[in-house]
């Protein structure tokens, strides 16, 4: 291969890693010609990325003729290149989850979702879980939003849609919503109680590692997290501090 076609490809590449930078801001999609625009390529050009990227699944058309967005391959090389931070954290979380007698979830985002990389299920009658795998709108539950509160403000508005979903009988807004998201800078936890999941209630902390931002979470029905909330906070701020001694990670 000559030097120039060595150059084009590493240029092409370059602007495909653009292309995906570009949709991560966008939760709610870009159209080629946009794409085009924001990474200043020929639009003939960002039509074969896309097509390339998007039979990796690494991006998912949002209708036929429709825009762009990222794609479920991401969740898995992020599920694969995480094998290392979910070993590591697994005796923690296990040991939490007893503590607690919940559930418990290791999560991270990618764009505008929620990826669960990792839970331990507490067995007992009445039970919560998230799947390994799950990917979730970023906001709704505890975990979403104490990720979230670690971004900049406009990326915090970016991800957070005009109309959210929410559980029945919830009073929550978007716009209470961000104000509720910011407010985690101050207390480091972030608590969802039955806004977005009718009966379930999440607290949760952030890790900030080597490896990016993670959440810890405990997962527990509303009838039984209503009596041991402070408690789930103190342990969650406990298995935090253990885990940043221990794994040298940094705040």
């Amino acid at each position: 291969m000559s030097d120039e076609n060595k150059e084009s490809g590493i240029k092409v590449l370059h602007k495909a890693v653009d292309v995906l930078r570009q949709l991560s801001n966008s939760p709610s999609g870009m159209s080629l010609s946009e794409l085009s625009q924001s990474v200043n390529f020929p639009r003939s050009t960002v039509q074969r990325i896309v097509a390339t990227l998007e039979s990796e699944l690494l991006v998912e058309q949002l209708s036929k003729g429709g825009g762009y967005r990222l794609g479920q391959g991401l969740g898995l090389l992020l599920q694969n290149t995480q094998s290392d931070l979910i070993a590591m954290t697994r005796p923690f979380l296990r040991n939490l989850s007893l503590e607690v007698k919940e559930s418990v979830s290791l999560a991270t985002l990618y764009g505008d979702k929620l990826h669960v990389a990792d839970c331990i299920i507490y067995e007992r009658d009445l039970r919560v879980s998230f799947p390994i795998g799950l990917e979730a709108p970023c906001y709704g539950t505890a975990a979403g939003q104490a990720l979230l509160s670690t971004l900049p403000d406009e990326l915090i508005e970016k991800y957070i849609p005009d109309e959210i979903m929410v559980a029945r009988g919830s009073q929550l807004t978007r716009d209470s919503l961000i104000q509720k998201i910011k407010k985690i800078r101050e207390t480091g936890i972030g608590i969802d109680e039955q806004d977005h999941i009718e009966g379930v209630c999440t607290f949760s902390v952030v890790l900030q590692t080597t490896f990016g931002k993670f959440s810890i979470t405990i997962l527990a029905p509303a009838v039984r997290a209503n009596y041991e909330k402070e408690f789930y906070v103190e342990r969650l701020n406990k298995i935090r501090e253990d885990l940043m001694h221990r794994l040298n990670f940094f705040s």
